[in-house]
């Protein structure tokens, strides 16, 4: 009886503050150690669960720090990037500013830097001796993407070469006034060309045929300059052009200013770079008010805009 009283713990419960009421909870050596026991496993999981939960809290952390750090560094990338668009189109414009240097001063031949034709027999558009090459050249690769270091690298080296060459230009037109003032570099009139250097479908006849210069659309009336200084070596009137006048530069270039309303000058006269020649009118072949305009190198036409060194904007009237 004495071992039976003994295997027993009796455990009193007394609420506070109320006397005489309290219970009594009777518990057996082997409910305590069931209750040790569970309390002892489920303190552990509770130690288990809030370190796990610790531990994915921190790789949270830090994989928010780092998803931001990668935004962060995408934004930066995306900049430099951008900012290396940026610079390579200003470069281009450089690279073309160059190669129009090069061509007044007689450094490269304008025939072997675009295609002129596509193909078919060379033809004489304007009837003054003038001839249209064909097409020789291979369509251009287009380049490979590369990293950017590799850009950053390849656009220094471009931008070498383009302070180099005009760096030898600078000295050379020092030295070369008169050949510069010379050469058609400047618009011949304030508009919109709509119509370029190419082939292209006759307005008045439907076919296919090869415009030999640019056509300006501008008011009636407006003036047109000549583009270098020059020898006026006609100034007339025929059937195509219309009223048109022809200056002959140095090495042999002439310019050609065709639909004119009425002509300024005439046959012998000298003129000078940006002075006035005569008024776009829609004289001649002509379906409204338009300059046409042509540079020719030996007779042979060459495209205008390889000349015109003024890319983003035409002369002020």
């Amino acid at each position: 009886m004495d071992q039976k009283r003994d295997s027993f713990f009796t455990v009193i419960l007394m609420p506070r503050g109320v006397r005489g009421k309290y219970t009594t909870l009777a518990l057996s050596k082997k409910n305590i150690q069931i209750i040790l026991t569970v309390s002892g496993v489920m303190l552990f999981l509770l130690l288990f669960v809030l370190v796990d939960y610790a531990s994915v809290k921190r790789k949270a952390f830090f994989a928010k720090k780092y998803e931001v750090e990668n935004k962060s560094q995408a934004q930066k990338i995306a900049l430099l990037e951008g900012g290396m668009k940026d610079l390579q189109g200003q470069l281009q414009r450089f690279e073309n500013y160059k190669r129009k240097l090069n061509i007044i001063a007689g450094l490269e031949s304008p025939m072997a830097l675009k295609e002129v034709g596509s193909g078919g027999s060379s033809i004489n558009p304007t009837g003054l001796g003038v001839t249209i090459p064909r097409n020789t050249l291979a369509p251009a690769v287009s380049p490979k993407e590369v990293s950017v270091p590799g850009k950053i690298s390849s656009l220094k080296s471009k931008a070498a070469g383009i302070e180099k060459n005009l760096d030898f230009l600078y000295k050379f037109f020092r030295e070369q006034e008169k050949t510069l003032a010379s050469s058609p570099s400047i618009w011949p009139t304030k508009g919109i060309i709509t119509s370029n250097y190419s082939w292209r479908k006759d307005p008045f006849t439907g076919s296919r045929e090869f415009h030999a210069g640019i056509d300006i659309a501008t008011q009636t009336g407006n003036r047109v300059i000549v583009t270098a200084d020059g020898l006026v070596i006609q100034s007339t009137f025929r059937k195509d052009y219309g009223n048109y006048i022809i200056v002959l530069h140095n090495n042999g270039t002439k310019t050609l200013y065709a639909h004119l309303k009425s002509c300024l000058v005439k046959p012998g006269a000298r003129v000078t770079r940006g002075q006035s020649i005569g008024l776009v009118g829609s004289t001649g072949k002509s379906t409204a008010p338009h300059l046409h305009y042509e540079v020719l190198v030996n007779n042979k036409p060459i495209n205008p805009m390889d000349y015109i060194l003024e890319n983003d904007f035409l002369p002020e009237e």
